[in-house]
């Protein structure tokens, strides 16, 4: 029996230090930590508006011509036969 309420005293001590170091680890440690080093903004690639309706306009085109033959081509094969 006294050997049970000396390992029960000593788990108490045990559990009340470590407890203790928690709440010391937790004061020592900061709120805010900082993760990277700031950079600055990116540098702006985006397409301006001239060069993206040409593209477009050129792709639009290049795509209607393709759809008009391809058009074109399954009226010609319905109609010989």
């Amino acid at each position: 029996m006294a050997n049970l309420q000396a390992n029960q005293a000593i788990y108490l001590e045990v559990v009340k230090q470590l407890e203790l170091a928690k709440a010391a680890h937790r004061n020592k440690t900061p709120l805010i930590q900082i993760i990277d080093k700031p950079s600055f903004p990116l540098e702006n690639n985006r397409w301006n508006l001239t060069s993206t309706l040409v593209l477009g306009i050129f792709g639009g085109g290049i795509l209607m011509v393709f759809l008009l033959s391809l058009q074109r081509i399954v009226r010609q094969a319905l109609e010989e036969e």
